[in-house]
């Protein structure tokens, strides 16, 4: 893929490198059975998943050069701090 997509997994926010300056026309984030939960605007390169459910979605990007989509996972704080919890141990 020509975007580089991080930090994933997420709590708060995700990042777009569009590493070749690809056009980007759309960027949607669905759910898993293929719902649309966010529209982001095409410009937004740092996008706000704050206030969503921890869970798995997949980040559509729809450029001029065909759609990529990518599975990201959003923890919830509480998860997080469990895993590091357990990593510690």
């Amino acid at each position: 893929t020509p975007f580089l997509i991080y930090p994933n997994p997420t709590k708060d926010f995700i990042v777009i490198e569009n590493k070749n300056n690809i056009k980007i026309k759309e960027i949607k984030l669905l759910d898993l059975s293929g719902k649309t939960v966010v529209n982001y605007d095409s410009m937004e390169r740092k996008l706000d998943l704050s206030g969503l459910s921890a869970g798995v979605y997949v980040l559509a990007i729809n450029s001029e050069e065909g759609i990529f989509k990518n599975k990201i996972v959003k923890e919830s704080d509480v998860l997080s701090a469990a895993l590091k919890i357990c990593k510690s141990i």
